[in-house]
């Protein structure tokens, strides 16, 4: 049963309807029934698992490489402005790799948490990470983060990540900011912290799957990473793999995990969310009732033709997710009903549990 717990009235009886209008029984053969996409981060759960993950690799330094490997891993997919503020950040942030490594093999009981050369290089990499340097540019689509899981076999990625699931979802939901001084500049950037499954998400998943109407995440965060968390029992959402679809890297002769993004595989982001709704729809041979999203990657999956409802989480972006949100606003008149779905209230209730 879907409850309205912190839906707004609108989208609470408009998904009430949509189930009740396109639920299936036991006897529907799967390819027969209706179904949902959805994305993870900032709609299905809060915040995000590919900033945790990385947050929680760099505060425990589990990295698996060399200090080569680290320089090429670091600078890869990426273009520095010659002689810049960002080319300086680099070399450093590299001649501090070996320290830290150091350090964290020699010193006692974790007191390398305290030198300054950790707490520098922490603060270098998250702002080197969250890519607001104008002298450095993105050249990949998916978060190039990924590419610190250089070396790792699957099973380290995804014990990374079940750690990252223990460790963040008892932490409080709050902002944390990093700042370091280099070359007599100040630099910092901040990134919203902990993790927690969505009980109205959780509830909605399940009373969809009540009514067999099938539900998929297409995520442009790491696969692996969203497995461990939309598959694991203890948050309740219940999703097998195969239901889920993310970037995913290439993999060495020893099953090691390369700085390659699998090209076989559909990238998840922007247009290819879109191309992964139309492998569905060859399946079920129909578009899904239902996309879920809230950000400029989501645009191609929420404007897919004959998307019957999409729901916008509500949360301050740039770009063209905004003109969806216009239509919700204006109440336009579309093939697609569009809804916005403000997360304060959700978020409120998370932070007082």
């Amino acid at each position: 049963m879907l409850l309205q717990k912190n839906w707004s009235k609108t989208t609470y009886e408009t998904l009430s309807d949509l189930i009740e209008r396109r639920k299936s029984d036991a006897a529907t053969p799967k390819y027969e029934r209706n179904y949902v996409v959805t994305d993870w981060d900032d709609t299905s759960a809060l915040f995000d698992m590919e900033d945790a993950t990385f947050l929680y690799q760099l505060f425990h330094l589990d990295f698996h490489m060399t200090t080569e490997d680290f320089s090429h891993i670091l600078t890869k997919d990426i273009t520095i402005v010659p002689n810049s503020f960002g080319e300086e950040l680099v070399k450093d942030i590299i001649k501090r790799y070996p320290i830290v490594m150091q350090q964290k093999q020699t010193a006692y009981n974790q007191e390398w948490k305290t030198s300054s050369d950790y707490q520098t290089f922490v603060a270098q990499m998250a702002y080197f990470y969250r890519l607001t340097e104008p002298s450095i540019q993105k050249n990949m689509r998916g978060g190039n983060d990924m590419y610190l899981f250089y070396n790792m076999t699957e099973s380290e990625l995804r014990n990374l990540a079940q750690n990252t699931l223990s460790y963040w979802t008892k932490e409080p939901l709050t902002t944390k900011t990093f700042s370091f001084v280099l070359n007599g500049i100040q630099k910092s950037c901040s990134y919203r912290t902990g993790l927690r499954a969505i009980p109205e998400q959780v509830n909605l998943f399940q009373t969809l799957r009540e009514n067999y109407i099938d539900v998929y995440v297409c995520t442009a965060t790491n696969q692996i990473l969203i497995e461990e968390f939309g598959c694991s029992p203890e948050f309740g959402y219940e999703f097998k793999q195969g239901e889920i679809i993310g970037f995913r890297l290439k993999k060495n002769d020893s099953a090691q995990f390369l700085a390659e993004v699998d090209s076989s595989q559909i990238e998840t982001i922007s247009q290819g969310k879109a191309d992964y709704i139309q492998t569905l729809e060859q399946l079920y041979h129909k578009a899904p009732i239902l996309y879920m999203g809230d950000n400029n990657g989501d645009y191609e999956a929420l404007t897919y033709p004959n998307l019957e409802v999409g729901i916008i989480f509500d949360l301050p972006r740039k770009g063209k997710i905004n003109e969806l949100k216009q239509i919700a606003i204006n109440q336009t008149p579309s093939d697609t009903l569009y809804l916005i779905q403000e997360r304060e209230s959700i978020l409120k209730e998370l932070e007082q549990k």
